[in-house]
């Protein structure tokens, strides 16, 4: 049999088939891995201005603590902000040269000439950088001075009565003072110290709780305000979950299966719940179908196919203590 050599028709035909075939392999990896295909396919931001919000360009100021803030940009993912003194074309200090995912970053500036630029990123594109000029003047007035807190951050979980604490110095500041609070910053002052001259100071042998720190700097004329961020410690694991449904060897004749479970009773930092369903009673990684940290004490349509399966749960809480996984319950699928 002799094979037929196709046409220019059939060729055209056969692209676009081919155009088609490919578009659909995209969406489908889109469908498989829960995302949308804008995680693919990134959009195009190189011609996009970035809209830069304060500090205002060339402003002159006496304020150090200064808060670099923007507009996001649609489509992107990250931006690069980098600030120099005293410009990008004779760079002597380079202050910042970073990647945020976030659209403000906050730095204490000091006497001088500094550019800043910033620019928009995604996987596949970046924008133009927009340049912006500031001038920091000399004063030895704290007092529209502000301490910028570094870690912990405001509303940290922590596992350890050992804390360091760490804040950005200000360049007109002689010393600096701390404080921890109980339960709020009018609390009982779990501890305090006068006189810091360096910008880190470890504290041990705090007790679990809720606490506010506060840092506040000192020179011979004034004073700022102090700075304050809320923590909280919590060292002691939650307790294992209690399983709800479906009941240990429950049969269904039919998908979807939900299952639902229980938190034990908790005082710590806020809970998630680590929930894994497998094909194995061992729980082995390759027989592992689900794996998931949820919000939630559900968790719907936990598999696809029918079979025999094992499922359990155990909490972790927001300072990462793990509690230990409730006893595993077994269910079979036979009909989907």
């Amino acid at each position: 049999m002799i094979n037929q050599i196709p046409n220019r028709k059939d060729i055209d035909t056969m692209r676009i088939d081919y155009k088609t075939v490919r578009l659909l392999v995209v969406m489908i990896i889109c469908l498989a891995s829960f995302s949308s295909c804008e995680d693919i396919i990134e959009k195009d931001i190189t011609k996009k201005e970035l809209v830069l919000i304060a500090p205002g360009d060339n402003l002159r100021t006496s304020i150090a603590s200064q808060t670099f803030w923007w507009e996001e940009l649609a489509g992107a993912r990250t931006y690069n902000l980098q600030i120099v003194s005293p410009s990008f074309e004779s760079v002597e200090i380079v202050l910042a040269d970073t990647f945020l995912t976030k659209n403000k970053f906050v730095i204490n500036l000091f006497p001088g000439k500094f550019e800043w630029r910033l620019k928009a990123q995604n996987g596949s594109y970046e924008s133009a950088y927009v340049l912006r000029a500031i001038e920091i003047d000399s004063t030895f007035d704290l007092k529209t001075q502000k301490i910028i807190l570094t870690s912990p951050t405001d509303g940290a979980n922590l596992n350890s009565a050992s804390i360091l604490f760490r804040w950005q110095k200000l360049y007109n500041a002689d010393t600096y003072n701390i404080e921890v609070h109980e339960a709020d910053w009018s609390g009982n002052i779990a501890y305090s110290l006068l006189s810091i001259i360096n910008d880190t100071l470890t504290v041990k042998n705090l007790k679990d709780g809720v606490y506010y720190w506060g840092i506040k700097a000192w020179n011979r004329n004034s004073a700022t305000d102090f700075s304050t961020h809320k923590i909280t410690i919590d060292r002691v694991a939650p307790g294992a979950p209690s399983l709800l449904t479906p009941l240990n060897k429950a049969n269904f004749q039919q998908l979807p299966v939900n299952l639902t479970w229980n938190r034990a009773a908790d005082s710590g930092s806020p809970l998630s719940d680590s929930i894994l369903v497998s094909s194995d009673s061992l729980f082995r990684t390759s027989k592992i179908i689900v794996a998931k940290i949820v919000q939630d004490t559900k968790l719907d349509n936990a598999v696809q196919d029918t079979g025999t399966y094992f499922w359990r749960v155990k909490s972790v809480d927001a300072a990462h203590n793990q509690g230990q996984f409730a006893t595993a319950r077994r269910f079979k699928v036979l009909n989907k």
